[in-house]
Order: structure tokens, then sequence, then C-alpha cells
């Protein structure tokens, strides 16, 4: 799934974090990626962060912006990601 043209800044993303030996990552996208056809993406995704040695917090979570201080009602997932063996960070409490 991540070969598909159409995801290819986000093969790009995985690429640098692997590359770069990132000690953490924050990977924010559309909260569509959890739904039907796309969370296959979305498990894939996981799948290649852990292969290439990197924790993902589960379970991940949609966050709306609104509830963190900001006047707009946006959802977006966010998948928060450390190398191995560090433990990934909570997701922050709302506001």
């Amino acid at each position: 799934m991540l070969d598909d043209p159409r995801n290819q800044l986000v093969k790009e993303f995985v690429r640098l974090v692997a590359e770069l030996g990132a000690r953490t990552f924050v990977f924010e996208n559309v909260k569509g990626l959890t739904i039907g056809k796309h969370r296959a993406f979305l498990d894939t995704l996981i799948e290649t962060f852990e292969d290439l040695g990197y924790g993902v917090r589960i379970p991940w979570r949609v966050l709306n912006a609104m509830n963190y201080g900001v006047p707009q009602d946006r959802q977006r997932l966010f998948l928060l990601g450390t190398k191995n063996p560090v433990p990934a960070p909570a997701y922050p409490d709302e506001t």
C-alpha cells in the first residue's frame, strides 16, 4: 500500500524518519485514514514503522483542535512514535 503513488509524501516521511534515525516522530493526517479501506493503509504504515524499529503509541488517537484551545473544530489523526526501546509518550490531556 505504501507503494501507491498517491502515498508518496507518507512514504517520504517514513524514509526520512528511518534515514535520520529519529528518536521520536509525530505523524499527523486526516481522520479518514482510520475508516474503511484506508484503515488497511494505516495498519500497514504502523507495521512499517515497527519493522524499522519504532514503537507507535497504541491505540492511536484522533484529536480535535477545539479540545486544545484552538477556535476550530478540526479532527486529525496523530501517531506518536519512538525508536525502540523507548516507550512512546502519552497523548496530551484535553484542556
